[in-house]
């Protein structure tokens, strides 16, 4: 088992929900840009909890859900036979928006939006990436990896 980091792209050609041991899932296959740590194919099919399967509707919070043609870095973990997942759900999410009067493309984690309780401030506040130019975000990730090696 290996965690990896990539830029996928959802493709609508695959996303389906079904059932597994009594839980929803989603899976959806991602067109694989750019591979910052480990080795990937070319397409790759991520699971998450939850979906939709005929007239149900599972939601879980944290679990991140991909649109089609969104660009995201995942930080993925692989499990012998089985899909990827990401690596601790919105923490391991990080999409990519482009700003249309400016062209300059952002990251945000999407663990940005989800509220931390400081136990010290006994307060509630925001952790994690949110809107870093992608150069900046890649130059960082690149360099954590490289001091951890």
């Amino acid at each position: 088992m290996a965690s990896r980091e990539e830029t996928p792209r959802p493709e609508q050609s695959l996303r389906r929900g079904f059932t597994l041991r009594r839980r929803i899932w989603t899976e959806t296959r991602f067109e694989v840009l750019e591979t910052v740590k480990g080795l990937l194919p070319g397409l790759v099919t991520v699971r998450m909890l939850g979906g939709r399967v005929e007239h149900l509707h599972a939601r879980v919070d944290g679990v991140p859900v991909f649109r089609p043609g969104e660009e995201v870095y995942l930080f993925l973990w692989e499990t012998n036979g089985e899909p990827y997942v990401v690596l601790g759900w919105s923490q391991g999410t990080f999409r990519i928006a482009k700003n249309p009067q400016t062209g300059v493309e952002t990251v945000t984690q999407d663990s940005a939006a989800m509220p931390v309780f400081d136990p010290q401030t006994q307060q509630f506040r925001r952790e994690g990436i949110l809107n870093w130019p992608v150069e900046l975000f890649s130059e960082r990730l690149r360099g954590a990896l490289e001091r951890r090696h």
